[in-house]
């Protein structure tokens, strides 16, 4: 038998649902600097050689933490190891950036032992 209060259960399963899907379809990681029409510019602008785009490319490949021979220092104990441990993921966020624009993967590769 169909009560209402049925009818509602269903409906408002059914709403939730549409939302939860309608939700991971359009999630933006709240963390996120960059969205993927930002890196795609980044990258159009840095082949064109438009300023001042190549300037901040430029930059970024001078930084030391933006080397795809940069070692991270993990440790156990993040009381310690703070700053080494922001250096690291800063690294890493730099690597990323810098894989992204050239599609070398040895920054890639940099980015993801600095997030290990």
């Amino acid at each position: 038998m169909l009560t209402i209060e049925r009818c509602f259960a269903a409906l408002l399963l059914l709403f939730v649902v549409a939302l939860r899907s309608a939700a991971v379809e359009s999630f933006v990681h709240p963390g996120g600097l960059h969205n993927k029409d930002d890196l795609e510019r980044m990258r159009r602008k840095v082949a064109e050689g438009a300023h001042p785009w190549i300037d901040g490319w430029q930059k970024l490949c001078q930084d030391p933490l933006a080397k795809f021979d940069y070692k991270p220092t993990p440790a156990g104990n993040m009381g310690v190891s703070r700053q080494r441990a922001s250096r690291d993921a800063h690294a890493g966020y730099l690597n990323t950036i810098r894989w992204y624009i050239s599609r070398d993967d040895r920054y890639a590769d940099c980015a993801i032992r600095s997030r290990l």
